[in-house]
């Protein structure tokens, strides 16, 4: 079976490795070149222990106020169709369904063992895996944050409150109202990436 895949960035070049490795004839298409993607300009984390309600990271209030104007990284349009999914988006801002983020967690962590595995049949990858923290100012904020991955259960084995020691905090001492710590967060080179998935697809045909 033919299979096209439209886009070369991160997530076309992996899913037409799956499929060429699940034995599909694979065709990319892009509009420009390969190795001149958005993906080859991210930073390269993947954090499944991050997927956090928007409200803890993001004042809705700037979303609205950014979103609008063409200087930052994020536009759009205002038409009746854009304005009516900002509308739900701000209405569900504090709804959090804990079941659903946690089957989601478990199926990104289910995906990032092929993708270590895909890592280790590439040439020239950069990619590892470490601890991360999230450093909180305000009580009100830790807690909150603290209460959220109490009640998933991925959270539980992959999150736990930090001693403030782990960590340099000097420069914000003695305002640290507490630190959370990501036991796994994978980074990978995204442009050594792109290119050893490149080639090998190549090489596949």
């Amino acid at each position: 079976m033919n299979v096209i895949v439209l886009g070369g960035g991160v997530i076309g070049l992996t899913t037409a490795y799956y499929l060429s490795n699940k034995g599909f004839k694979v065709s990319i298409y892009d509009k420009s070149s390969i190795l001149d993607s958005t993906s080859c300009r991210n930073a390269g984390y993947i954090c499944p222990s991050m997927y956090v309600p928007l409200t803890l990271s993001l004042s809705m209030k700037n979303v609205f106020k950014w979103i609008f104007k063409r200087k930052y990284g994020v536009s759009l349009r205002p038409t009746l169709k854009n304005l009516r999914w900002l509308y739900k988006v701000y209405r569900y801002r504090d709804r959090v369904d804990f079941k659903t983020i946690d089957n989601f967690l478990h199926e990104v962590d289910y995906s990032l063992r092929d993708f270590s595995e895909i890592v280790k049949r590439l040439d020239d990858v950069e990619y590892r895996v470490e601890p991360a923290y999230e450093v909180y100012l305000v009580e009100s904020d830790f807690r909150e944050a603290l209460e959220i991955y109490n009640s998933i259960s991925y959270y539980k084995r992959n999150v736990s409150k930090a001693d403030t020691g782990e960590l340099d905090l000097t420069m914000l001492k003695p305002d640290v109202a507490g630190v959370i710590k990501h036991n796994k967060i994978h980074i990978v080179e995204p442009l050594k990436y792109i290119k050893s998935l490149s080639n090998a697809l190549k090489s596949d045909g």
